[in-house]
């Protein structure tokens, strides 16, 4: 299946989740957290191990906020969030750069989160 604002790539039993809107930092949108459930529910059938992954400079800045309904793409997120903690598969957060908000909500749903040493991990909102 192709899809927009991801690509996903099986190949021997692993599955990878690339984020894939380097132009805003990978931000989530709604349409980006439809694809992802869209994604885990269909597409990983014979993975044992899932990797998510951001295209570019970072993992995922957080929520893109140009775009977001807040009721659809909390409900969105939630989904997803809820779908890759439950994953009878390993997950595996694979983060480089910056993964705030909506991005470390989704490193911390993963089972294992491995970070290069400029990752920043945290979510922003909490300072408001």
């Amino acid at each position: 299946m192709t899809y927009e604002t991801i690509t996903l790539d099986v190949a021997d039993n692993i599955a990878t989740i690339t984020l894939n809107r380097p132009e805003r930092m990978n931000a989530c949108s709604l349409e980006m957290a439809g694809e992802i459930n869209d994604a885990v529910s269909n597409g990983l059938a014979d993975a044992r191990c899932l990797v998510i992954t951001g295209a570019g400079r970072g993992f995922c800045s957080g929520a893109d906020l140009s775009g977001v309904r807040e009721t659809e793409f909390t409900d969105a997120l939630h989904k997803f969030l809820l779908q890759l903690a439950t994953l009878p598969s390993v997950t595996i957060a694979a983060i480089a750069g910056p993964a705030l908000g909506a991005g470390a909500q989704i490193a911390m749903s993963c089972d294992l989160r491995v970070a290069t040493a400029q990752s920043v991990i945290g979510v922003p909102a909490a300072r408001l």
